[in-house]
């Protein structure tokens, strides 16, 4: 019979077991993100942001352990704000696919749910098959994300310098 993982709520990067200290944590969601993964400054900043204790921010980490080694985790990060915006961002769930039993990582959710206070939200790819969970679990595909990247090179200029052009058949 296999046995299933026991959950664990960290708040504080202290608390983190000795195995994930360090970037052990930010190690462990690099490899298990697989193909949807970010690259380990990113991840260590939602971690970071997660474990701050200043106004607006924070969140927490669910550890999922069996035997002693950790299985799976997930990051939450509060947003700071409510209504139009959820108070809470699920940024991060992985789980060890040769270490922790099927449905570790949607346990993980369920109880990062349970954990957090306000409404979620989160990212996730189209060609992610845990969009099905999600849409089971009650999340609803509400916008499509798009995003804008400021080029390096530009600098920020006063809204009286931009010269504003109307698209292409536009009124």
């Amino acid at each position: 019979m296999v046995s299933l993982p026991a959950y664990r709520k960290i708040t504080a990067e202290k608390d983190l077991p000795e195995d994930l200290a360090g970037d052990g944590l930010v190690d462990f969601l690099h490899e298990h993100l697989d193909r949807f993964t970010d690259d380990r400054a990113s991840i260590a900043r939602a971690l970071e942001y997660a474990f701050s204790t200043e106004a607006g921010k924070g969140g927490f980490v669910l550890l999922a352990e069996q035997g002693g080694e950790t299985v799976g985790a997930a990051v939450m990060n509060r947003t700071g704000m409510s209504g139009y915006i959820p108070e809470n961002y699920l940024v991060y769930v992985a789980a060890d696919a040769g270490r922790a039993p099927l449905g570790t990582g949607a346990e993980l959710v369920r109880r990062a749910l349970e954990e957090s206070e306000g409404d979620v939200a989160l990212h996730v790819e189209p060609d992610n098959a845990a969009r099905r969970l999600y849409a089971r679990l009650g999340f609803e595909e509400k916008y499509v994300e798009m995003r804008w990247k400021r080029p390096q090179e530009v600098r920020w200029k006063r809204p009286q310098e931009v010269r504003w052009k109307r698209p292409p058949g536009g009124k």
